[in-house]
């Protein structure tokens, strides 16, 4: 465990290398995590530019998904929880996410939005391995699949690290198996 988060701290540091040589200068003391707690990536970070979708998913070498670990079930089923923890995503992460995707511009929320792979409500981080431009309709449809993952796991039908994992891996099979139908009444 304690090699996992080191070697989160070296992709990190890689990544702050790459951001300023973007020019993010401040990157370096803004690293996006929320109210100042780190997230623990689900896996490595690899590559912190060229980063490319893959259909509706991020590119898994950039964006593996990043959870924050004393976070749990008390926290993500309290109505207003997400509002507690959106607050710690910084600008210059905004910046730097898109520019690793080679995007230039930002999406306004009806044409995409800057997603968090491991949901806020499902303990997810603010951490830059968790952030992805994730372009709609894919991205309001994930809305959706994260909303239902909250609701199984705070009425305990599925572990929240199952929700985690699921929504991490492959949010489109979670969006197929229940489908669109069901998934329509999670809508906030």
């Amino acid at each position: 465990m304690r090699i996992l988060w080191h070697l989160a701290r070296l992709g990190t540091l890689v990544f702050l290398v790459g951001a300023i040589g973007h020019g993010l200068i401040n990157y370096i003391d803004r690293l996006g995590s929320a109210n100042g707690r780190s997230g623990v990536p689900l896996h490595a970070v690899t590559r912190h530019h060229g980063c490319q979708r893959h259909r509706e998913l991020p590119d898994p070498a950039c964006t593996p998904g990043a959870r924050l670990p004393d976070v749990g079930l008390a926290q993500i089923c309290r109505r207003g929880y997400t509002r507690t923890v959106r607050t710690g995503l910084t600008q210059d992460t905004k910046r730097a996410v898109y520019a690793a995707y080679g995007q230039p511009h930002r999406y306004n929320g009806a044409s995409g939005e800057l997603d968090h792979l491991v949901p806020l409500e499902a303990g997810g981080s603010n951490d830059p391995a968790n952030l992805w431009p994730q372009p709609a309709p894919a991205s309001h449809n994930k809305d959706l699949v994260e909303n239902y993952e909250n609701a199984m796991a705070c009425r305990h039908r599925i572990p929240l690290a199952t929700a985690q994992r699921e929504i991490a891996t492959d949010w489109t099979a979670v969006y197929r198996r229940v489908g669109p139908n069901v998934l329509a009444a999670y809508q906030r």
